[in-house]
């Protein structure tokens, strides 16, 4: 197992934000539903990415590597020639051999949750699979919204799953506080059946920004969807276009460095590259509570630079509801800030890579933070002076094990950060990326 034992550092420089993995994830679905050669750019090759990459090439798209990223260069660019809303030619023998497509998701949620409906859509008999703790993620939500709809055979956990039959258009109810990858994967599907459709939550939507992610990036490849006061509108018979689209820089990894820099940044502070100023992401959110914490930062021509602050102001008070993936990162910063600070409406984060929750508790513990999980979320005591360090174990979670290193900045004998090759599955080049601004670790 790859370990980083990580150290208080001097970061300082210029560092270029991967791109988003969601906007990433939304873009290259809507081109492979396309029909004719769209132009994705600025992408980086994570685990995750790669499984969806997979998935469309499973329907019949062709995804072609055109520009390759080169040292500090704007990301890769990829061709995909989409499959205009059809399945491949070669699906009628697949039927007739009684066989069927299967879709490899890896670790990845967003991949499998909107592969599901999307595949159903096309009237594809279809087998997902999965490794990690991906099949013991619930896919409840289709299971009921689909029953009468769609053929659903499943063992006593989630994953392997197959399904046949061809989804109908029509109302989906289903509700908003299990996962908003669910609302997306129905926005992905429902505009290729013949007739209207809507979707109706039974309950409060959370992680909103990333369905009006989704929908942005379907608007972007013609497709239109409208907001209603139950939950979604979506007109049938829709074809999407092809579309050139560069992926913006993400703002959840952003977080991490952003923090980092606030607990050890030289005078000149950090420039965070590839960020867009005007972005929609939710987690862009981080940044302002930064500035509440006295975070001095300032937005330059080409990112946004952050500096360091002697001491973080705590007794925060965090809704985790709508942006779930900040909470390990604000759990670090929160942990080294004066006072007592809570985190709140984050049990989603129990079926995450990890139980979420309960291993940044236990981890953060295990360094020297004082933290304690609640029902749905984690109380921390501020120790602006600092915590002592000691080994964590980042549970096979990439956010974790970068949320570490984010702790061990005021670590006075570092962290010892074990599985810290998790970080493959969204930032791969974390640790490079990390060095190259001043990140201690060996």
């Amino acid at each position: 197992m790859e370990c980083k034992h990580v150290y208080p550092s001097r970061l300082s420089g210029e560092i270029r934000i991967p791109p988003s993995k969601s906007i990433a994830h939304r873009a290259l679905i809507c081109a492979g539903l396309a029909e004719g050669q769209s132009v994705i750019s600025g992408l980086q090759f994570s685990q995750d990415i790669e499984a969806t990459i997979r998935c469309l090439r499973e329907l019949g798209c062709s995804v072609r590597v055109i520009e390759k990223a080169d040292g500090d260069a704007d990301g890769i660019t990829v061709e995909i020639t989409g499959i205009g809303g059809n399945i491949s030619e070669s699906d009628d023998n697949r039927r007739a051999e009684n066989s069927r497509h299967s879709f490899d998701c890896g670790e990845s949620g967003s991949t499998v949750r909107f592969m599901i409906p999307i595949a159903a859509a096309l009237g594809i008999s279809a087998r997902y699979t999965g490794r990690g703790r991906l099949a013991d993620r619930p896919l409840s939500v289709y299971e009921d919204c689909f029953r009468g709809r769609l053929e659903w055979r499943r063992g006593e956990k989630w994953l392997p799953l197959e399904t046949d039959g061809r989804l109908p258009f029509g109302t989906y109810r289903m509700p908003g506080n299990v996962s908003s990858q669910f609302v997306s994967g129905l926005l992905f599907a429902l505009p290729m059946l013949e007739g209207d459709s809507e979707i109706v939550l039974t309950t409060e939507l959370e992680s909103e920004p990333y369905v009006e992610l989704t929908r942005g990036v379907l608007a972007d490849f013609g497709i239109h969807t409208d907001k209603t006061e139950q939950g979604y509108r979506i007109p049938g018979g829709q074809t999407y276009r092809p579309g050139q689209i560069h992926i913006e820089g993400d703002d959840s990894q952003a977080a991490f460095i952003a923090a980092a820099a606030a607990l050890s940044a030289e005078p000149d502070g950090v420039l965070m590259t590839g960020l867009r100023r005007d972005s929609c992401q939710g987690d862009r959110a981080f940044l302002g509570i930064l500035a509440r914490m006295g975070v001095p930062m300032q937005w330059e021509e080409h990112g946004i630079r952050v500096f360091r602050a002697e001491c973080l102001t705590g007794g925060q008070d965090v809704d985790a509801s709508q942006t779930p993936d900040l909470v390990p990162v604000e759990a670090a910063v929160f942990s080294l800030a004066e006072g007592s600070s809570r985190i709140r409406n984050a049990a989603r984060l129990r079926i995450k890579e990890s139980d979420r929750l309960a291993v940044t508790a236990a981890q953060y513990t295990q360094a020297g933070a004082v933290i304690r999980e609640t029902d749905d979320g984690l109380f921390m005591e501020g120790k602006p002076d600092g915590i002592a360090g000691g080994t964590a174990d980042s549970c096979g979670d990439h956010r974790i094990a970068m949320s570490l290193a984010v702790l061990a900045q005021r670590a006075e004998h570092g962290i010892l950060v074990t599985d810290s090759a998790s970080v493959r599955k969204s930032w791969p080049t974390f640790w490079e990326d990390f060095r190259k601004i001043g990140g201690r670790f060996e």
